[in-house]
């Protein structure tokens, strides 16, 4: 139904890609109250504070945009939402704090959360790797597919 995107090439090409009938100019700056509710939400925060090639600093305020998905995840209760940052973001290291706070307050919301790395390109057959921290969560009342104990990420 929408995205939302500051750099508005990439907020033009999300929209023509997800064909989005509303686009918000950025996460941090559209009206809460006016986003639509939806059943799946996807999200991701800019790399540049967290990628092993960008800054690595925690206070990057690119990186605490996440803070307003968690916000919109809070207010809206999609029934599943799913989170694509870089590998950093999972692993031991300077993030671990802001990610257990994410997971904690996306647990605190009702989520039931599983998370996994993956190889976007290589595993999917790429010519390239691309490993990514992904992070699922369902509401906890919202899909029964958890209490059979069948995996997001099946080996």
């Amino acid at each position: 139904l929408f995205s939302s995107d500051n750099v508005k090439a990439c907020g033009l090409l999300s929209q023509k890609v997800s064909k989005a009938r509303v686009r918000y100019e950025g996460v941090s700056t559209r009206n809460q109250d006016e986003v639509p509710a939806v059943d799946f939400y996807q999200y991701t925060a800019p790399c540049q504070g967290i990628s092993g090639y960008g800054k690595q600093d925690v206070t990057d305020p690119r990186t605490t945009l996440v803070t307003f998905s968690i916000l919109y995840i809070r207010k809206k209760k999609p029934k599943c939402f799913v989170s694509e940052q870089v590998i950093q973001w999972g692993q031991p290291g300077k993030f671990r704090d802001l990610h257990d706070w994410v997971v904690a307050e996306h647990k605190k919301d009702g989520y039931h959360i599983e998370e996994h790395a993956i190889d976007s390109g290589f595993d999917y057959g790429r010519p390239q790797h691309r490993r990514r921290w992904y992070t699922v969560g369902s509401l906890k009342d919202s899909l029964r597919a958890r209490s059979s104990g069948i995996s997001i990420f099946p080996d």
